[in-house]
């Protein structure tokens, strides 16, 4: 299963109606901060398994319409739309042309042949997960030190663990800042050596 395309409209930072394409294979999306990049992949996870009462909260303060977000998903040769209307009780799924719309759960069910819960642990990477993975590399470029993959791995491995994911990311973060840590103790001290030098150079 693939994004297709998706449509927002008055969902957060995004005023009035955003339409947005996928590639089948890679897509990056770069941005300013503060611009929705984070809000787009959080509409992508609403329209899988957010609800309608959810959703409800997350209209754009400027115009103070109701939110609204269309999802088109490509499975094989067939695709399928995920609709959250504020204006429904649950979100509806159909299968495009002219599909009959019908409960999301149960489509999604039928279609992967997998318990709902279990889809999203499947489809949903947390931003904080992958933020740690990130600094992780960051780290690892600007200083030389190695960080212990398997801490990071882990996050990865248990995605749908809820409470190993929390360890092992609190033991990530812990290593990743006692290393920083260390890191810019050599760094002072390297300043303080530089500061040194140019003076002796003018004595």
């Amino acid at each position: 299963m693939k994004l297709g395309k998706i449509s927002l409209n008055n969902y957060k930072v995004y005023r009035g109606t955003c339409a947005i394409s996928f590639e089948p294979v890679e897509n990056r999306i770069i941005k300013n901060n503060e611009e929705g990049k984070s809000t787009l992949a959080e509409a992508i996870k609403d329209a899988i398994y957010g609800t309608v009462s959810s959703v409800a909260t997350k209209g754009n303060w400027y115009t103070g319409q109701k939110p609204y977000i269309r999802l088109e998903l490509v499975h094989g040769d067939a695709t399928y739309e995920i609709e959250v209307d504020c204006n429904r009780s649950k979100p509806k799924m159909r299968k495009l042309p002219d599909g009959t719309p019908s409960d999301r759960e149960q489509q999604l069910k039928n279609i992967i042949g997998k318990n709902y819960r279990d889809l999203i642990n499947l489809l949903i990477l947390e931003q904080e997960d992958y933020s740690t993975q990130i600094n992780a590399d960051i780290f690892e470029e600007l200083s030389g030190i190695k960080i212990v993959d398997e801490l990071v791995k882990e996050i990865d491995k248990n995605r749908g663990k809820q409470g190993e994911i929390s360890k092992a990311k609190n033991s990530a973060t812990r290593e990743y800042h006692k290393l920083k840590e260390e890191l810019d103790r050599k760094c002072k001290e390297l300043q303080e050596k530089e500061k040194e030098d140019i003076v002796k150079s003018f004595l």
